[in-house]
């Protein structure tokens, strides 16, 4: 477990991880003011449910959404 200070999230992003077999998952990352990159939720099974969490997030935090070199291409 781990706590961050909402004022030191400058991004939230979603990155997609193949594991043996092909077998994918996806994580959802926080970028801090710091450059520095966490895991915050890893092992889903879902792109979308990835996408709503950064989604839902960002939202609260007030976090407009910026590309990421790496990430998810966003939902159409």
């Amino acid at each position: 477990h781990r706590r961050l200070r909402a004022a030191d999230v400058r991004q939230l992003f979603c990155v997609e991880r193949t594991h043996r077999r092909g077998v994918k998952t996806y994580d959802v990352m926080v970028r801090l003011a710091s450059d520095r990159e966490l895991t915050l939720v890893s092992g889903l099974t879902s792109d979308r449910e990835a996408r709503f969490i950064e989604q839902q997030i960002e939202s609260r935090l007030g976090l407009v959404n910026v590309a990421v070199a790496g990430e998810l291409p966003a939902l159409r």
